[in-house]
């Protein structure tokens, strides 16, 4: 079955990827750039899937935990973009803590594209993804209207 909001997902994850690697290579212009537009991004697909797909997920118990464990990674991943924020971009402890960022988000990303997605199939109709699609499409829409 072919699933638009897995399709959606890993597009905005290569997309996530992609800014990581603007925000470590370049002149410190294309740095900033892509960290404004990393702001924007991610903090609103995290929510969006937060209030559309990872409360599906929590109610069933085959993949409760699975949520639980991406809420948290969600969590942690917020602490250090918001503690990057706070330092100078020309800074190592800025690089290093950009370079945590990557891989927790990857680790992440990994995790949800192998096993989540995989036992969602399993256990969603074609309805409650369609729902989850156009429920994350709309919070989504909020929050990077919230990010402007």
């Amino acid at each position: 079955m072919k699933i638009p909001l897995f399709d959606l997902l890993k597009k905005e994850h290569q997309e996530i990827q992609r800014m990581f690697e603007s925000m470590s290579k370049g002149n410190e212009k294309v740095r900033v750039s892509a960290l404004h537009k990393f702001q924007k991004q991610f903090i609103a697909h995290l929510k969006a899937e937060e209030a559309s797909f990872y409360p599906k997920l929590e109610d069933e118990p085959e993949t409760k935990m699975l949520a639980l464990e991406a809420y948290e990674e969600h969590h942690v991943a917020e602490i250090l973009f918001n503690e990057l924020k706070t330092l100078n971009i020309n800074d190592a402890e800025w690089s290093a803590k950009l370079t945590v960022l990557k891989e927790i988000v990857e680790h992440h990303v990994n995790e949800e594209e192998t096993e989540v997605f995989k036992v969602a199939e399993k256990i969603f109709k074609e309805d409650d993804f369609s729902d989850m699609y156009k429920e994350f499409q709309g919070k989504e829409d909020i929050w990077i209207k919230k990010a402007i």
